[in-house]
């Protein structure tokens, strides 16, 4: 009987160790998260910055047609980098989402077990 009260303590121990890096590592997926979602607004910003280069001209490049056409050229060349940024960070955040759905999932199992 002692024996078997000594191997649930142990057992409690380490199922508490393990809960307690559990959510440290939670902690850390949504800090990721959060820092992926501050990224996009900043890609939304200068995605409309660039717009708006493209849109109006530049009164000093207006006898200038070669700078025009570079200029335009150059904004066109960062929109395109702007969409592969934005959909290079959908992959990872849904990843991350899947991760963080799959934790909450596995301590939802682990704590009907214990009790």
């Amino acid at each position: 009987m002692r024996a078997d009260n000594k191997e649930k303590i142990i057992l409690r121990k380490r199922a508490d160790k393990e809960s307690d890096r559990v959510w440290e590592d939670t902690n850390k997926l949504y800090h990721i998260r959060g820092q992926l979602l501050s990224y996009a607004p900043l890609l939304a910003d200068l995605k409309e910055s660039v717009e708006y280069i493209v849109e109006k001209s530049c009164p000093a490049n207006d006898d200038n047609l070669e700078r025009t056409m570079l200029l335009k050229e150059e904004c066109k060349c960062l929109l395109r980098e702007i969409d592969r940024q934005n959909k290079s960070r959908d992959t990872p955040d849904k990843k991350l989402e899947n991760i963080m759905n799959l934790v909450s999932q596995v301590s939802w199992f682990c704590d009907g077990v214990d009790n």
